[in-house]
């Protein structure tokens, strides 16, 4: 494993000045939203001046973009050190319950992420997280420097699939409707959340898992009571 004084100083002062200008934005949106935060506040607050900031971030939605590339090299690791000896379905309850945790930790960073993903006619392009920076974010994740950054759309439908090789799904499982409806819950939930004050992120990811899986299941019974008769 490598460690962060295993990288030449230009490249670890590259990556932890990246790094606190994420953590100043996630600071500052604990008080207000981006569209009010302003380029030289954040500059301020990791003293380097507007031009650094900008050969760092083209815009400032772009520091939601990096807070994405982090987070799923994070849940990348995370599914690969601590879930992946479970069933594929836990396995994906369990990435839906570490997305409610950190929620809980940043909660105004989810409703900007989705506001952003819902202006955008496409994906936003993750690009690359150097192995430094990975390093510096999660220190104690051995091995992470070495995780592909996948987006959410680029880890589920190798789960689903898992799914129904192992028969916890019906075999005619449709993946890309199920990927569908997982993404709709992903981001549906938080914003439902906010009206619920008596049911956690957590519980309703979980409730709207159990009942999609339940509705897979009790529609194959159904196909195969009729197919019976």
């Amino acid at each position: 494993m490598k460690n962060e004084s295993d990288f030449p100083l230009r490249q670890r002062k590259y990556a932890r000045t990246k790094l606190a200008l994420l953590d100043a934005v996630l600071e500052r949106l604990a008080k207000k939203p981006l569209e009010e935060i302003t380029v030289r506040e954040l500059c301020a607050d990791t003293e380097v001046s507007e031009a650094t900031f900008f050969n760092y971030f083209p815009t400032k939605t772009d520091l939601l973009v990096y807070y994405i590339q982090l987070w799923t090299i994070e849940v990348s690791w995370y599914v690969e050190h601590e879930v992946r000896q479970g069933s594929a379905l836990k396995t994906i309850e369990a990435i839906f319950v570490y997305t409610a945790m950190k929620s809980e930790q940043q909660p105004a960073i989810m409703g900007e992420i989705i506001a952003y993903q819902a202006r955008m006619s496409a994906p936003p392009t993750l690009g690359d997280v150097t192995p430094v920076e990975r390093i510096m974010a999660f220190p104690d994740c051995v091995g992470v420097e070495s995780l592909p950054a996948r987006g959410l759309t680029s880890i589920l439908p190798g789960l689903i699939e898992k799914t129904v090789q192992e028969g916890e799904l019906p075999r005619d499982t449709d993946g890309a409707m199920v990927l569908a409806a997982l993404t709709s819950i992903f981001f549906g939930v938080p914003i439902v959340q906010r009206s619920l004050e008596n049911y956690s992120t957590k519980d309703l990811y979980i409730a709207q898992l159990r009942t999609l899986w339940a509705g897979l299941k009790s529609r194959n019974q159904n196909k195969g009571g009729i197919n019976n008769e």
